[in-house]
């Protein structure tokens, strides 16, 4: 085949060729043996490769307002926490508690809703978390009744304003680039509040029967009974090189010094039995399982060293060395990898052990990967351990504080909020550039130090965002959503106008539950932009069925970033989403799609 000829098969065949480049990517989203943003990253440069998409329009995706906008919520948001603002008012309601009750508890859940319709609801369910476990004790509730309610209310709220969700501002930025008028801060409030006022009110009666009553991980951080895996080598130096034989040592010395459970030795490739009368050799990995008592214990010996490091740093004059117990949350950047593969320990942090509920979580500390819910021994240098616990997403059970809370400032940081607020409901300005503006306010003022500015941003979901717009203009330059919407309008064109809300939220809703909100968000929009003018719609109550349908993610922990943080956190089984979940979707969904079709086409 020619060259020419080769370029007019691919010409020919673009829809088919884009088609399959999407399948793979939602398939990457859905198995996650790559982070999303690193799929989706692929996926923009397949359209590119194949000439779908140029790079002039690879550069105008930079021009999207939505990304700048969530970036800018995001560091805003992060100034609520620096200042203690969220702090202050956890405090408060974990006394509430004490005076009232379960009636505090129901006004936090509401509090965090009306909340997460303000700010980003990713850092506020981080900060909650701890204060929602201390009220369920103090209230004698399990805390795994509370803490997916606190997820989904967090999701309920985010429908209620344009910056509830980075998914909201996406979705906006996308019918702006098609030629729709930018939307209102309180545009979606109707549908948004019907969500919220069915979704509480299913949670209120139906949560105490379907909901789990089981420990927490946190809750159980210090339970001696909770045993850890990690690994042990031979330290062999001065007196403890060789034993008074001359021989290396047997396995059965190990194991006299502490009561761990040896699950194998590796030497190389080869596993060995942990028969006591092994010897034990320079190139021998013991892996075993202990508490973490008698982990620490161990770890203190001078005859072996304990855990995986890639280099071990001696502390800096004037910093400590210490270990820290975290519970991981997941997140996109390490989800999934190899302990070995990530960058953390390139700093000098090591794992001394790592839990996981229910069975051992690899043949080696090197080899495993993590997920949301393992407890993870860290240590290092004070400094490298709080860069880790302030990127990554972790729940910590002890962990250095950051920085000391500006209190002095949290007035300023809560007027700035209100006024980008205030003056976007009054349309005195594009909420980009009203953002930006309360951005250097709050940097100027030193409320949130630039370093921990620029940390409260996450940097995935940017890189996801940015893919997908890329993804979605190649999609439009190759036909294929004008293509998906030929085939599904002669089916909708004489269906009434809820049937066709109905219809829409249906598959965004499902598509949500399997991969990313925000992926959805970016491929629907158009098709719904394009599918109202094919049957003579009005856009808008589409656009906004994609909104409130991409944020309506119950059913899994996977689809929305809260759940997979409250999974993590409340010792949860997948099932336990789906039973609650799956009801929420359909009364939510059903709240949702009435109130588009009453409030925005009559």
């Amino acid at each position: 085949m020619s060259q020419v000829s080769f370029w007019v098969f691919l010409s020919e065949t673009s829809g088919l060729i884009s088609t399959l480049i999407l399948a793979l990517v939602f398939l990457g989203f859905l198995f996650e043996k790559l982070p999303p943003a690193a799929v989706a990253t692929a996926g923009a440069a397949g359209f590119l490769l194949m000439g779908y998409v140029s790079t002039d329009e690879v550069l105008q995706v930079f021009s999207n307002p939505a990304p700048i906008t969530i970036a800018a919520m995001f560091i805003l948001s992060s100034a609520l926490v620096s200042t203690g603002v969220l702090d202050a008012a956890s405090s408060y309601f974990v006394k509430l508690a004490e005076r009232r009750g379960v009636s505090a508890l129901i006004l936090l859940l509401l509090g965090a809703a009306i909340a997460s319709g303000l700010m980003n609801n990713t850092p506020l369910v981080l900060v909650l978390i701890p204060i929602v476990i201390k009220m369920a004790q103090s209230l004698k509730i399990a805390s795994s009744r509370v803490l997916i309610p606190l997820s989904y209310m967090s999701i309920l709220g985010g429908t209620l304003t344009l910056i509830g969700t980075s998914t909201n501002l996406l979705i906006d930025g996308v019918a702006q680039q098609a030629g729709m008028e930018p939307m209102r801060m309180l545009e979606i409030l109707p549908f948004g509040l019907s969500a919220l006022v069915v979704g509480s009110v299913t949670l209120f009666f139906l949560g105490p029967l379907l909901l789990p009553t089981r420990a927490s991980a946190n809750e159980t951080l210090d339970d001696e009974a909770i045993e850890f895996m990690s690994e042990a080598r031979i330290r062999y130096s001065g007196e403890h090189e060789k034993d008074a034989e001359g021989g290396d040592r047997p396995l059965s010395d190990f194991t006299a010094l502490s009561r761990t459970r040896v699950l194998s030795v590796l030497r190389g490739s080869e596993r060995l039995k942990p028969d006591p009368d092994l010897l034990l050799t320079r190139q021998d990995l013991v892996v075993f399982q202990a508490n973490q008592s008698e982990l620490l214990t161990l770890r203190e010996h001078p005859r072996y060293q304990v855990g995986y490091y890639k280099q071990r740093l001696e502390p800096r004059e004037g910093a400590s060395s210490e270990m820290v117990e975290a519970v991981y949350a997941g997140d996109a950047r390490s989800s999934g990898r190899r302990v070995s593969d990530l960058n953390w320990f390139e700093k000098g942090v090591g794992v001394v052990g790592i839990s996981r509920r229910g069975h051992n979580p690899g043949p080696e500390l090197a080899g495993v990967r993590l997920r949301p819910g393992d407890r993870v021994l860290l240590d290092g240098r004070s400094g490298d351990l709080s860069s880790i616990l302030h990127s990554e997403s972790f729940v910590a059970a002890t962990r250095p504080r950051l920085r000391p809370y500006k209190r002095h400032r949290a007035n300023l940081a809560i007027f700035t909020m209100a006024l980008v607020v205030a003056l976007s409901i009054l349309n005195i300005a594009p909420l980009v550039t009203l953002a930006l503006l309360g951005v250097g306010v709050i940097l100027l003022t030193r409320c949130v130090e630039a370093e921990d500015a620029w940390n409260s941003i996450d940097g995935s979901i940017l890189v996801l965002i940015f893919a997908m717009l890329a993804i979605g203009q190649g999609l439009e330059n190759t036909g294929v959503i004008n293509t998906l919407v030929g085939m599904v309008s002669p089916y909708l064109s004489d269906a009434s106008p809820l049937v066709v809300i109905f219809v829409l939220y249906a598959l965004t809703s499902l598509l949500t539950e399997m991969v990313s909100n925000n992926a959805v968000a970016v491929i629907l929009t158009p098709v719904a932009i394009s599918l109202a003018a094919s049957i003579g719609m009005d856009p808008k109550p589409l656009v906004y069925t994609v909104m409130l349908g991409a944020s309506a993610s119950f059913a899994t922990p996977i689809g929305y970033q809260t759940n997979t943080i409250v999974y993590a956190a409340g010792g949860y089984r997948f099932s336990d989403f789906l039973k609650l979940g799956l009801v929420m979707n359909v009364v939510v969904g059903l709240a949702s799609c009435l109130s588009i079709w009453f409030f925005a086409m009559r």
